[in-house]
């Protein structure tokens, strides 16, 4: 028996997930779901076809420094 793989949605770790939500809605997205907690653990939009998934990071101290 073969395995295939079937649909895939990339997961991106943002600073804000609400800042996040807001942008991806000016590309054309629209929120499907979320973990509807304040403030919000991960989303998952989509937009004809794409789908995308923002989950926060767990500390604002995990964020990459140009430093």
């Amino acid at each position: 028996m073969s395995v295939k793989a079937g649909y895939s949605t990339p997961m991106l770790h943002v600073a804000e997930i609400e800042e996040s939500i807001r942008f991806y809605e000016l590309l054309g997205f629209a929120t499907v779901d979320t973990d509807r907690c304040k403030p919000l653990g991960w989303a998952r939009m989509h937009c004809e076809g794409a789908q995308s998934c923002s989950c926060g990071l767990t500390s604002p101290s995990t964020l990459p420094t140009t430093e």
